[in-house]
């Protein structure tokens, strides 16, 4: 996806907004979730730079391979995808 890097962040900086101002409902999957908070984490950090949670630790060790899951992508591919994501509500 070619675009203007400054048109990319308005669109992302919108998403992240429009996600974080929407009241959590328990009809969104997990799955999804995850999705949101591993593209954020893409799309604003870049790679995973934390070791892996322990196994008792349940949520943070799925954020965590989630987020993984995603390593070496870009951090404006990330962002475009984040943003289809939110599209797709």
């Amino acid at each position: 996806m070619e675009s203007n890097p400054s048109v990319l962040d308005n669109q992302f900086e919108a998403a992240v907004k429009y996600v974080r101002q929407t009241p959590s409902t328990n009809d969104v999957p997990n799955d999804t979730k995850l999705l949101y908070y591993a593209f954020f984490k893409q799309a604003t950090v870049g790679d995973v730079t934390t070791d892996q949670p322990s196994f008792i630790w349940f949520k943070e060790r799925a954020k965590w391979n989630a987020w993984n899951s995603l390593k070496g992508i870009t951090k404006e591919y990330a962002k475009s995808k984040y943003i289809e994501l939110v599209h797709g509500l």
